[in-house]
């Protein structure tokens, strides 16, 4: 156990400390913030423009039928590799809406050459609902590669309740050139991993060692999945939800004020900029689960799951189990920095929670099903 615990603390530090130390993207030009005055939508119903502190801040109040936004156009995307944008958020009673995603939220909306917003492209800096202080939101955002232009967008699209923002930077950065090095000596650290652990845990001669190691693969190659790929499922996930519930009933929303430049104004999307249904948006209905979390939980608890059998981790203590839970433990910190190898996805500790959830759950089902098969065997 004490090998273990060794284990989680070198994995921990070792994500915090490289990634302080190397950075995949550096800034590339000044902060593009326009002034107040540019901002589209600045004079619709709910959006006030003040100051706190001699900060300026952008105060938005939704109404029970009707949310409020303001953006700001980037005229081009063309030679900027991604974005970082940051900002800090409060919410004053700040009630969600009908859907998930109707909460609060800064967004960076990238627009292709035929004036549609990319929405199945990450496009969500930042949420917050309820009532709660300043805290900070940041996000890189990969530029899209039929991206022409792209709208900041910030917007309360709760059923009531007030959005501020302020601290707002946008700022362009550029692919950090030693990026393919690192990645490439980032791959042979895995590599090696692998097959230390395959022949220390011997998986090719153990019985169901295969199994276990096919499913390690199944989840690595999950990690490694860009989250264009995600968001097109969550995508279909929702077009399928709206085809068995029928069509979203109207809400009415604040009409943007005109439009100073950048992507037309018949981009924005229909949730934040007219009166058709929110289903009409690809973000219209949202699905009746998270898609990302419930992705981390299930791989895990199948990969917990078939490693049950193969290493016989019990509820109670058993000869060879500590060995299999150490591994599927360390697994599940060292797979989750693995996504920052994809650009557009990040590592986290809250889904390394996730996957830890997933592989108790997945040892509690193997240990019912054992008890269900003595059972019925008896």
């Amino acid at each position: 156990m004490k090998g273990l615990a060794a284990g989680v603390v070198l994995a921990l530090v070792g994500m915090r400390v490289f990634f302080a130390v190397f950075r995949t993207h550096l800034p590339s030009g000044p902060d593009i913030v326009p002034d107040r005055a540019t901002w589209k939508g600045a004079g619709a119903p709910g959006v006030e423009f003040g100051d706190e502190d001699g900060r300026p801040v952008v105060r938005l109040t939704a109404a029970s039928n009707a949310s409020a936004s303001v953006e700001f156009p980037v005229a081009s995307v063309s030679g900027i590799d991604a974005f970082e944008v940051r900002a800090r958020c409060a919410a004053e009673g700040l009630r969600p809406g009908r859907h998930r995603y109707q909460v609060g939220r800064v967004l960076l909306a990238f627009v292709d050459a035929q004036g549609k917003s990319r929405w199945n492209w990450p496009h969500v800096a930042g949420t917050t609902k309820g009532t709660r202080g300043w805290a900070a939101v940041w996000r890189r955002f990969v530029v899209p590669p039929d991206a022409v232009s792209a709208r900041v967008i910030l917007a309360n699209q709760g059923s009531a309740g007030v959005l501020a923002v302020r601290d707002l930077s946008v700022v362009p950065v550029a692919l950090n050139p030693r990026v393919p090095l690192v990645f490439a000596a980032w791959g042979a650290v895995w590599i090696v991993g692998v097959g230390l652990a395959v022949r220390r845990l011997r998986l090719v001669s153990r019985p169901r060692g295969r199994a276990v190691l096919a499913a390690a693969l199944a989840v690595l190659a999950g990690m490694l999945v860009p989250e264009r790929a995600i968001a097109a499922v969550g995508t279909g996930v929702r077009n399928v939800t709206r085809a068995v519930r029928g069509p979203a009933e109207p809400r009415a929303v604040a009409v943007q004020g005109p439009s100073t430049g950048g992507a037309p104004a018949a981009v924005a999307p229909p949730a934040m900029a007219g009166s058709r249904a929110p289903s009409a948006s690809p973000e219209g209905a949202a699905p009746p689960v998270d898609l990302h979390k419930a992705g981390h939980l299930a791989v895990f608890a199948w990969l917990a799951a078939v490693a049950s059998g193969c290493f016989r981790i019990r509820l109670v203590r058993a000869p060879g189990a500590a060995a299999g839970l150490g591994g599927l433990v360390l697994f599940a910190f060292a797979a989750e920095q693995l996504q920052w190898l994809t650009l557009t996805r990040s590592a986290a500790l809250a889904d390394v929670g996730y996957n830890l959830i997933g592989i108790a759950a997945g040892l509690l089902l193997a240990e019912a099903w054992r008890a269900w098969r003595g059972r019925t065997a008896a």
